[in-house]
C-alpha cells in the first residue's frame, strides 16, 4: 500500500509538470506571437503605374489603412521590392510635410494611396518601376518618442 501511495504521488507530480509546461507559453511561442501581429500590421500591395511627377501609384485602398486603425500624421515604413526602405507620414495633403521628405498619401479622385516626396520626383530619385511589390508597416513610437 505504500508504495502505491507513493506510485500516484509520482504520476500526479509528472502529471503536474507536463500541465503545467504545456500550458505556459515559450520563448517561441511568444516570437511567433509577435511576427504574426507584426505581419497583421503591415499593408502589402502592387505598384501599378508611375504618375507623371513621378509619384509611385499603387492599388492599396484606404480601407486598408482603416481596418488597422492608422490615422494622418502616422508614420509608416515603406518597403520596396528591391530591399530599399523609407519612411513616410500618412498624409491628406502634400503640403502637410515639409519639401523633400517622404509622404503616403490617398488620391481622392482614384482612391488608390501613392507614395511621393513633397515636391520631388520619387521614382526617379529611388529609381522604383512599375510594376512591383510595396509593403507598408506602421512605425510604432517608443516612449518618450514624438
Amino acid at each position: 500500500m505504500k508504495y502505491n501511495v507513493l506510485f500516484y504521488a509520482l504520476i500526479l507530480m509528472i502529471g503536474t509538470v507536463l500541465w503545467l509546461g504545456c500550458s505556459g507559453k515559450t520563448g517561441t511561442e511568444e516570437g511567433m506571437a509577435e511576427a504574426e501581429k507584426a505581419a497583421s500590421e503591415e499593408v502589402m500591395g502592387q505598384i501599378t503605374a508611375i504618375d507623371n511627377h513621378a509619384n509611385v501609384v499603387t492599388d492599396i485602398k484606404p480601407a486598408a489603412f482603416t481596418a488597422l486603425g492608422w490615422k494622418l500624421k502616422d508614420t509608416v515604413t515603406v518597403e520596396f521590392e528591391d530591399g530599399q526602405k523609407i519612411d513616410c507620414r500618412y498624409v491628406e495633403n502634400y503640403g502637410d510635410v515639409p519639401v523633400g521628405d517622404y509622404l503616403v498619401r490617398f488620391d481622392i479622385e482614384e482612391s488608390v494611396l501613392k507614395i511621393a516626396i513633397n515636391e520631388g520626383y520619387l521614382a526617379e530619385t529611388l529609381k522604383i518601376k512599375s510594376p512591383g511589390k510595396v509593403v507598408l508597416r506602421k512605425m510604432h513610437m517608443h516612449s518618450g518618442d514624438q
